[in-house]
């Protein structure tokens, strides 16, 4: 489903049901299935949370526009997807174009020409639909999640001396950076598989070294 927050002989500004919260439950594989990951990948991971896609500004930005106005963008700040006028854009929900005085402040839509990670043009919010302006701003895109929830997730860290190490993550909140983190070792079992675990979770490793593990996990955190 999408809405319109244009004005006639605007730039139409579609936001779809990405921009809204949707729910994310489950986990990343099934009990029992016997899977391979390489360094630095995720064992297993369980979520409950709701999310929302957001374009992230990866370095302040500033620029003139017109007399007295300006686009200000502060680094870390979110954009929302939505289509302008046909065209893929991520919006700010705030004002982020300021005029003169104060007097006309508006939201921006930002687009990036050729998916080069970088927005090289805005567009001021309810102004004529071919009033584009340069820019210049480097960004990331990632969900979000907003409200209560919990992603918890177990990372394969590499093989030394007959030891698997793994690092447990908890993330909380809006999920930016893990809420909690521990590092864990399990020595291999030499011969045969090895039974881990950590918290509730249980898992078989077949076998490991530093290119992956070989393994299976029989039950989750909750």
């Amino acid at each position: 489903m999408t809405f319109l927050v244009a004005l006639t002989r605007c730039a139409p500004v579609q936001v779809g049901s990405d921009a809204h919260p949707t729910r994310k439950t489950g986990q990343n594989i099934e009990f029992g299935s016997p899977t391979f990951v390489p360094v630095g990948a995720t064992i297993f991971s369980q979520f409950d949370y709701d999310a929302v896609t957001r374009a992230f500004v990866q370095s302040p930005y500033s620029r003139p526009v017109g007399i007295g106005g300006r686009i200000v963008l502060s680094v870390g700040q979110p954009l929302f997807p939505a289509m302008v006028a046909g065209q893929q854009a991520y919006c700010s929900a705030n004002a982020t174009f300021l005029a003169y005085l104060g007097t006309d402040n508006r939201s921006v839509c930002f687009f990036d020409i050729g998916n080069t990670g970088r927005f090289s043009t805005a567009y001021v919010v309810n102004t004529l639909a071919d009033m584009k302006l340069d820019v210049d701003v480097p960004y990331s895109v990632r969900e979000q999640a907003t409200g209560s929830g919990f992603k918890y997730e177990l990372l394969y860290q590499g093989f030394d001396r007959g030891v698997v190490r793994v690092t447990y993550r908890e993330y909380l909140a809006d999920f930016a950076r893990p809420a909690f983190q521990q590092d864990l070792t399990y020595t291999l079992e030499k011969s045969g598989t090895t039974e881990a675990s950590f918290r509730n979770v249980r898992f078989v490793i077949n076998s490991a070294d530093n290119n992956g593990i070989k393994y299976y996990v029989t039950r989750g955190f909750q």
